[in-house]
């Protein structure tokens, strides 16, 4: 079997430990072949190779053991493999995810497989038959060929003490690679961000792919204005757009120096002064009305009077000093929109900032006006904004449809399509995004993900597993996407296992060959 590996992988490989040597066996030796099998529980692949079996001699079973959830080596659990009544044991993989067991399979003929992998009480298993040959002569009297192996196997998932019904799969016939296959070794895909997956039908929505923008939501930004007339003057020299502040943070002063007509230290002091006044009228009435010498209409005159000069001078006493007037943050958020610069004169009413809390966002949507009609269809959307790889789904964010739009604003071209997100960190405000609005649902299609998907020049193409190592790339013909995944129409059917995540590891490999012999060796 020709072994290709990709140089980077193979280098990288070497400096973390010492790779399966793998020997070339002379062609049509028999007695050198290896016979390989992929079987799958429902959790778990079983890649197995050994020998051609001899009845009497003992031969190596080499299993590579694959976690199907995440695509990862099984680090620990104790193989059991028995043969034609024999059986063998092994506590624990000799590497992680591989398993090797000697044994001798007691006659000639179709004899019964069992491999059993169980930790705890997690049990997986897998049954087949094998061909055993009498001796060497035999074998080599035979062409060589694995199809003593062709017997259905029962594969089944279960917890030792659970009652559950087997799943009846064909055990997979000992393969062999094509001379156009590509071959990618278990510890490469165990060591990368590699996957393979079972392709299965699913109900899937119509989409329409359009443009967007995330904004702020209404609710979410807080305008702040100049409460006087003055000179703006930064507390913090690093006060910049897009800087989060918190509440109650000293954003400026705003300094009236001897502006006239609205400084502000004279309009404290005159406040001060209007306050020491009321106060003594109001003390002075609240004696004579003791004495019944004024009117309690006076003196509720003096108590009103005195009250509001001294909230008038609470509030200009609070933010104002001999300084000037500070402005705290109202709220916590980043600095949307920094309308002043230091040194700036404002006037009282002017725009100095906006501060968005960026918690909740809105997906604004532009959908073309000749899809009109699919407003009324939209229920969700899938977005990818112009700074992410991949696209991400309305229910990353908490996200709901709010409306449509209806018209059309002057000099516009599109309806707005508006979505509110909880945003946990990854959202930017003002992000350009690729927008796919969902509709109604179809009919079951075949389903990819997108990080499945080769493109060159204008064609797709997928990676199929022929084998435990082996790869065959495949042109299909895609139909619609949702930014997440995309429609298969033809080139892969139900039930295939395709490479999902990692085809460019798989790129990489099928331009370097190695000629490399069957099979592990450890």
């Amino acid at each position: 079997m020709n072994r290709i590996v990709p140089a980077l992988l193979l280098a990288g490989a070497l400096a973390c430990g010492p790779l399966d040597r793998h020997e070339t066996a002379p062609s049509g030796d028999h007695a050198h072949q290896t016979i390989a099998h992929t079987c799958y529980t429902a959790d778990m692949e079983f890649f197995l190779e050994h020998p051609p079996l001899i009845a009497g001699e003992k031969a190596r079973f080499i299993v590579h053991c694959t976690r199907l959830s995440d695509y990862s080596p099984i680090a620990s659990g104790c193989m059991t493999l028995t043969l034609g009544g024999e059986t063998v044991k092994s506590t624990k993989p000799v590497d992680e995810g591989i398993y090797e067991l000697e044994i001798a399979a007691p006659k000639a003929g179709l004899l019964e497989l069992d491999l059993a992998w169980q930790a705890g009480e997690l049990l997986q298993r897998i049954h087949a038959h094998v061909e055993v040959y009498e001796d060497h002569k035999q074998l080599h009297a035979e062409p060589f060929s694995p199809a003593g192996h062709r017997d259905p196997a029962d594969h089944d998932s279960e917890k030792a003490d659970a009652d559950h019904a087997h799943q009846n799969t064909p055990f997979q016939n000992p393969e062999s690679s094509g001379t156009g296959d590509i071959i990618f070794h278990k510890e490469q895909a165990w060591k990368t961000d590699f996957m393979v997956s079972r392709a299965e039908t699913a109900p899937f929505a119509a989409v329409i792919r359009t443009t967007g923008e995330l904004m702020p939501s209404p609710g979410e930004i807080k305008r702040q204005t100049a409460p006087a007339r003055g000179m703006i003057e930064f507390a913090d020299p690093e006060l910049v757009q897009g800087a989060y502040v918190n509440a109650g943070k000293h954003l400026f002063t705003i300094r009236s120096g001897k502006l006239p007509g609205d400084n502000l230290e004279l309009r404290l002091q005159q406040a001060e002064n209007r306050l020491t006044k009321s106060r003594s009228d109001y003390l002075r009435h609240q004696e004579l009305l003791k004495a019944g010498a004024t009117s309690k209409k006076a003196f509720l005159a003096s108590q009103s009077t005195y009250r509001a000069d001294s909230l008038l001078y609470s509030d200009l006493g609070k933010d104002t000093g001999p300084g000037g007037m500070k402005i705290f943050a109202e709220n916590s958020g980043s600095i949307h929109l920094l309308n002043v610069s230091n040194g700036s004169f404002v006037e009282t009413g002017q725009a100095l900032l906006t501060i968005s809390s960026d918690q909740k966002l809105l997906l604004r949507a532009d959908l073309p006006q000749p899809q009109a009609h699919f407003g009324k269809e939209i229920q969700t959307a899938n977005f990818r904004p112009a700074y992410a790889e991949e696209a991400w789904s309305m229910e990353d964010f908490n996200g709901k449809h709010l409306s449509t739009g209806h018209s059309v604003a002057e000099n516009e071209h599109y309806l707005p399509v508006y979505f509110v997100l909880e945003n946990d960190g990854r959202l930017m405000e003002g992000a350009f995004t690729e927008v796919y609005l969902i509709g109604r649902t179809l009919d079951s299609a075949l389903l990819v993900p997108n990080t499945a998907l080769l493109e060159e020049q204008g064609n797709f193409y997928v990676y199929v597993q022929k084998g435990g190592e082996s790869y065959e790339k495949r042109a299909v013909d895609i139909g619609p996407g949702d930014g997440r995944e995309t429609v298969i129409k033809t080139g892969l059917t139900k039930g295939e296992r395709f490479v999902s995540r990692g085809c460019m590891l798989l790129k990489a490999a099928s331009t370097v060959r190695t000629a490399v012999g069957d099979g592990h060796t450890h």
